[in-house]
């Protein structure tokens, strides 16, 4: 076999940013920011005996961030619960956003999971509570009957589950909310009623409604009725959910104690890009930090960042906190860089029946190590591996410089799939949609049949766009966009109410509210009649409903996220044929929402913006 005949099947070097830190494929290598791994992993062992605390990691683009993430969750089988957090976009709403991402990732079962994989974290958070409840119980009632079963369920706590087609089950959950009720914390009747609650979750015919409850949202009145919840006004207020929403997370920290610790990765925090979200987020940290047990919130950030934007703009006590446990991403020794290069070709190689004449062929080794002399970026070596790559396994040595455009579009289009690719299909996130809206109409300037000639994102509904419907020349129309994910009849009848009354007053001239095709108006034939009316009142006076399906979801969601990798420089590209590497910048992305954003979704969004209807049904 000749010499290319040995080469691997792929350039394992080509794509120097790993992408996404939870689904990524590309070998890690351990001796890589090990300091920083470790302090974390310390952290976590002794949040129980020292609580209250927080974490920053500070590294540039390329430092070797996404990795380190990759480890962190490569523990939260045995260890941890391991929660990404994408950028948080509402500065009003960052505890309710927070709790629904938490909620989502607690639906699903801890990776690597086998004999409990068919139940959710939220599940089996609950049957190890259940089980110490047990326990204490019985050190209280030695002779009761149920002795014998405590060996088996506190060597495996999910079957303690088994119990719940036996008569005794509500016994024993009520039991269990009595011993947490012992803890000072757990006496109010918000912690009472949110313990029912997540009890409630291990019903199957209640689950929807108690996870719509617990990710700080209103279930209907169907749901709150399963419940045995009852809302009143004052619950559906932005400031009562946030409450709410705190409540909910405090009590689910004191619940980890029997479980394992939580750590909150808020990665990509260059994207909190208003003094409002800085703001916020500090005195979110501050809250979690100071009131919420077993839990770590890590920010994941760019030095330059932290200290020319975010460490001036937060308080003295929200900068403390952070601040308190700082790791920063090192510069690497020459053997990490070559071991980096190893571990890439190894993985390049899995799978084939070539023979290789050592661990780093194509390469000699001693080349690999003048080359990479001096190189302290993770990145920057990838990029020197993937140019001596193609110089030894290519006739004629020529780096290509790639189209950026081309790299956003890989990028989208990944972070699409990875929404698609998710089987649970989690409600909708206010946030994101609005923070999506408002990038489609500040980049897309110009729709079919109308021109953007301005978008504000203050006021009562979430985007007010002002468009000139033929034209520059045309009358000017203002066009009110709200985004609506409330299951309740309360907030859903004020925003379709809100958005008739403006119309009626003149206030704006097209009303859209933007809804989850999954929450339908009304969700069953028959229901909420009082809302149906208050949707037909809306269309009669022009205004409609725009539903989104899930794929319009994904596109939306795949606009943030690549948006939010362009601001915090994990997108870059090979600018010229001397291969240096320059971040994909916001004009790029910019010319990609306006010429290449395409699909169903922008078609309705232009039908209702020059007057049309949209399918209601």
């Amino acid at each position: 076999m000749n010499e290319r005949g040995a080469e691997p099947l792929l350039n394992p070097f080509v794509a120097v940013a790993v992408g996404d830190p939870l689904n990524s494929k590309v070998p890690d290598v351990q001796e890589v920011n090990k300091e920083a791994f470790e302090g974390m992993v310390n952290l976590l062992t002794a949040i129980e005996r020292t609580p209250n605390m927080a974490a920053l990691v500070l590294g540039e683009a390329g430092s070797g961030k996404t990795h380190l993430i990759r480890r962190l969750v490569s523990l939260q089988g045995d260890d941890l619960v391991f929660v990404y957090v994408h950028p948080m976009k509402d500065h009003r709403r960052l505890f309710s956003s927070l709790l629904q991402i938490i909620i989502a990732a607690l639906e699903y079962p801890p990776p690597g999971s086998s004999q409990a994989s068919s139940l959710s974290q939220l599940e089996i958070l609950a049957a190890h509570v259940m089980v110490a409840a047990f326990e204490d119980y019985l050190g209280n009632h030695p002779d009761d009957g149920g002795r014998p079963y405590l060996g088996t369920v506190k060597r495996h706590p999910f079957k303690i589950l088994g119990f719940r087609k036996f008569s005794k089950w509500d016994s024993l959950v009520n039991r269990t909310v009595s011993f947490l009720s012992r803890h000072a914390s757990l006496q109010g009747h918000s912690a009472k009623r949110i313990l029912r609650v997540l009890f409630q979750y291990l019903d199957e015919s209640k689950r929807e409604a108690a996870a719509t409850y617990l990710s700080g949202s209103d279930p209907d009145d169907e749901g709150a009725g399963l419940l045995g919840v009852k809302l009143r006004e004052g619950d559906f207020t932005v400031e009562a959910r946030e409450d709410r929403s705190k409540e909910i997370l405090k009590t689910l920290g004191k619940l980890l104690k029997y479980y394992r610790p939580m750590i909150l990765c808020f990665d990509q925090l260059e994207n909190l890009n208003t003094d409002q979200l800085i703001g916020s987020f500090g005195r979110l940290i501050n809250d979690i930090v100071n009131e919420v047990d077993n839990v770590l919130p890590v920010g994941f950030v760019r030095a330059e960042t932290w200290d020319m934007r975010m460490a001036p703009s937060l308080d003295g006590a929200a900068k403390g906190r952070l601040s308190s446990n700082v790791f920063h991403l090192k510069g690497l020794s020459l053997d990490q860089a070559i071991e980096i290069v190893r571990a890439r070709l190894s993985w390049a190689y899995t799978g084939t029946s070539y023979p290789r004449p050592d661990d780093f062929h194509p390469f000699q080794r001693a080349v690999l190590e003048k080359r990479l002399l001096g190189l302290t970026s993770p990145r920057d070596v990838l990029v020197e591996a993937n140019r001596m790559f193609q110089e030894v396994t290519q006739e004629i040595v020529r780096i290509v410089p790639e189209d950026p455009l081309r790299i956003l579009l890989h990028s989208f289009e990944t972070e699409r799939e990875g929404v698609l690719a998710d089987t649970k299909q989690p409600p909708a996130r206010k946030d994101v949609l609005v923070a999506a809206l408002n990038l489609l109409f500040r980049c897309r300037d110009r729709g079919k049949g109308y021109q953007v000639l301005a978008v504000d994102s203050e006021g009562p509904v979430d985007l007010k766009i002002r468009i000139a419907a033929g034209g520059a020349e045309s009358p000017i129309q203002t066009v009110d966009l709200l985004v609506e994910t409330a299951n309740h009849w309360n907030p859903l009848q004020r925003s379709l109410n809100l958005l008739r009354e403006r119309i009626e007053a003149n206030l704006s001239q097209v009303a859209v509210l933007v809804r989850d095709a999954r929450q339908k108006i009304p969700p069953k034939k028959g229901g909420m009649p009082k809302t149906v009316k208050a949707r037909e009142a809306l269309e009669a006076a022009g205004g409609q409903v725009l539903y989104l399906e899930y794929r319009h979801l994904a596109d939306l969601y795949a606009l943030v996220y690549t948006s939010d990798k362009i601001g915090s420089g994990d997108l870059t590209y090979t600018a010229d044929s001397t291969g240096e590497r320059r971040p994909v910048d916001k004009a790029i992305f910019h010319s990609f929402v306006r010429e290449h954003f395409q699909g169903e979704f922008l078609a309705k969004i232009d039908q209702a913006l020059v007057g049309g209807h949209s399918d209601t049904s």
